[in-house]
């Protein structure tokens, strides 16, 4: 997760910078043919970025569901344990 956000600091950073007009490269269309709706490459980056964020997300999520069904079930066999006593 840190790294995500180190990367989003980077690309804010660099596009901060390409609007100043510091940067050449940032405002190259990654689709020439297309004209001016083409995206540009920090466009591009952001995006890619946010997918791996919200993918991360899920991931985690998933895995924070697992967990919390394993502990239900952990308690439920001892509650079946308790009983059987």
């Amino acid at each position: 997760m840190r790294w995500i956000c180190l990367v989003f600091a980077v690309i804010t950073i660099v596009s901060f910078i390409d609007d100043l007009g510091m940067l050449q490269f940032a405002s190259l269309r990654v689709i020439p043919g297309v004209g001016n709706n083409s995206p540009t490459v920090l466009t591009l980056l952001f995006f890619l970025s946010t997918i791996g964020l919200l993918l991360r997300m899920l991931k985690m999520a998933v895995k924070g569901e697992k967990e919390k069904l394993r502990a239900r079930v952990k308690d439920l066999e001892n509650q079946v344990k308790e009983l059987k006593k």
